[in-house]
């Protein structure tokens, strides 16, 4: 009970600070009533009956002290459970978000669908590419220049991709002619390339990569530490850059910031930020539902509409995109008369 965080932490002190006072006033009005007693009975003075109230009155401070406890474990029990649940609605309304991400990325997904084989192959052509420089890559590191030679060959002749594959036979001369440490480090560059653009993970596991193929160099083995110390300014940067954009009350950063920190975040810190994004998402949708009263009430219908759709997307869950799902047909019919034009 003494590491007790959280908004039940008052309650917490107060039952505690409780439970002392009534145990020290127990334990007096015990210690007081047992040498009363024993006075009592020693000396010539008072009735049999006033010695045993003396005793009665001891064990009365006792089950008071007895019933301070108990209360004390049932305000425990109470308050652990309380946390509990406070807990558990905060990781929903982690959950919630993860959901509305999903959501998002599905539509995306039946988007993609229907889109052309063609528009497809154009979209993800840079990620193909990106998953064949990496094999080659990774052939060169073990020195297997033939696998190196037979990948760019695919590249060439299967995919089609000359400049791609005139530019990496360029890379694999260049590599061949390196030292040892030279190609340690265009290794380390490499890893760095991936710290610089936030990917955590797959600097991570080219670091692992790396151990294995030079291992014993001491500058490969401080990777993974290396690693994680970006990893970390990277997170206090965005929690520092978050707390000035609360500060300022600029909103939509926060929510930036938020949506990156979301990624870095341990339960723990995540339930320690949840009162402060309440706060922010909760001046997100006001200032969307404004923006939306505003183009309303000046007739902008398609502003409104756009601005509706919006407060939908980003809350669907809340009552003023109910409130704006019930008003969009009407919305709708109206942007459609204004720009509909008037048959004579």
């Amino acid at each position: 009970m003494s590491n007790q965080t959280g908004p039940f932490a008052p309650v917490a002190r107060l039952a505690r600070i409780a439970l002392i006072l009534t145990l020290v006033v127990a334990g007096i009005g015990f210690i007081g009533n047992v040498a009363m007693g024993l006075l009592a009975l020693l000396g010539s003075e008072g009735s049999v009956g006033q010695d045993a109230g003396f005793f009665v009155m001891a064990l009365v401070s006792l089950v008071v002290g007895a019933w301070a406890g108990v209360g004390y474990g049932l305000v425990r029990v109470l308050i652990a459970n309380e946390q509990q649940v406070y807990t558990a609605a905060s990781r929903l309304e982690r959950l919630e978000s993860g959901l509305s991400s999903q959501a998002d990325s599905l539509k995306h997904l039946r988007e993609l669908a229907s889109i052309s084989d063609k528009a497809k192959g154009l979209l993800h052509r840079d990620r193909e590419m990106e998953a064949f420089r990496e094999a080659v890559h990774h052939s060169l590191l073990g020195q297997d220049y033939d696998s190196a030679e037979q990948l760019i060959a695919r590249i060439d002749q299967e995919l089609g991709y000359a400049n791609e594959a005139r530019q990496l036979r360029t890379e694999v001369e260049e590599f061949r002619n390196k030292t040892e440490e030279e190609k340690v480090q265009a290794a380390i560059d490499r890893v760095q390339r991936f710290v610089d653009r936030r990917d955590w993970q797959r600097a991570l596991r080219e670091a692992q990569r790396l151990s294995t193929l030079f291992a014993g160099n001491t500058r490969i083995i401080e990777l993974p530490q290396q690693i994680h110390a970006a990893r970390t300014k990277h997170k206090r940067e965005l929690l520092q850059a978050y707390g000035e954009a609360t500060r300022k009350n600029d909103v939509d950063r926060s929510i930036e910031l938020l949506k990156q920190l979301d990624a870095y975040l341990t339960p723990a810190e995540a339930a320690a930020l949840s009162e402060s994004a309440r706060g922010v998402f909760k001046a997100r949708l006001n200032n969307l539902g404004v923006q939306f009263a505003i183009f309303v009430e000046d007739e902008q219908w398609s502003q409104a509409i756009a601005a509706g759709q919006q407060i939908m997307r980003e809350f669907p869950n809340s009552r003023m995109a109910q409130e704006v799902r019930e008003k969009l047909p009407a919305l709708q019919g109206r942007a459609s008369s204004t720009t509909t034009p008037q048959q004579p």
